[in-house]
């Protein structure tokens, strides 16, 4: 199979083919965004704090996904019957399979780079809700921030060009210098220690604190 990436990160290079099969130890979790390879999570967390600071929440519409989950996802948009030959379509499981009308397209199953990990469907977060990554806050769209600013943790654009909102890590385990440059901040300084108070009759009462 013919990867997308300049680079794979060396704990999943077994894991390419077919995808969606990698073990919990090479997925990290990123708070309100999803699941992620190990690299990849790093350089999420990143841009989505650096976009944070622009306003912008970001969010996903599809992060990892299993070979199940593939599966799932490609029968919810692709029929056998009735056939619409002129439609995108596929032999799998001793049949064909045509991309159902009005359906965005899906990877055939064990294909999708979802399935390492490496993949975001990039959404935007506006008062709780998940919206297009092309909807304006404060007349900036993440779509133009991530244009701007992506490359520079590893995201990149382009592999398929009719899904703006599809952005992949590609910088493997050569970690991005804005991804060690967020993780080697100094940790925030502790909350202010209230101010002493005097004891309280009760507790003179009761001989002190």
């Amino acid at each position: 199979m013919t990867l997308p990436y300049k680079k794979i990160p060396a704990a999943i290079a077994r894991y390419t083919s077919p995808t969606g099969m990698l073990p919990p130890s090479t997925l990290d979790h990123v708070d309100g965004i999803g699941d992620f390879e190990v690299q990849a999570a790093r350089a999420m967390r990143a841009l989505a704090a650096s976009a944070a600071k622009s306003g912008l929440a970001v969010a996903s519409v599809g992060d990892y996904r299993s070979y199940d989950e593939q599966v799932a996802l490609f029968k919810q948009r692709y029929q056998t019957f009735p056939p619409l030959p002129w439609r995108r379509h596929y032999t799998f499981e001793g049949k064909t399979w045509y991309l159902k009308l009005g359906a965005a397209g899906a990877a055939y199953p064990g294909t999708s780079n979802h399935g390492l990990g490496l993949a975001n469907d990039m959404a935007l977060r506006v008062n709780g809700k998940v919206v297009t990554l092309e909807t304006e806050v404060n007349g900036l769209s993440l779509w133009e921030w991530l244009n701007t600013h992506g490359r520079t943790f590893g995201w990149s654009w382009g592999e398929a060009t009719s899904e703006k909102w599809h952005w992949v890590y590609i910088d493997g385990d050569d970690i991005p210098a804005a991804v060690l440059a967020y993780e080697h901040q100094p940790a925030p300084p502790p909350p202010p220690r209230p101010a002493f108070n005097s004891i309280t009759p009760l507790q003179a009462a009761a001989g002190g604190i």
